[in-house]
C-alpha cells in the first residue's frame, strides 16, 4: 500500500476532491 498521506500533499484541494470522486466512483 502506498503512502496515502504523503500522496495527499502532492494534490491541491480541488485535485484531491477530484481524486476522491474518481476513487469512489471509478469510470473504468
Amino acid at each position: 500500500m502506498f503512502n496515502f498521506k504523503e500522496k495527499i500533499t502532492d494534490y491541491t484541494e480541488m485535485e484531491f476532491i477530484d481524486f476522491l470522486k474518481e476513487f469512489s466512483n471509478p469510470t473504468k
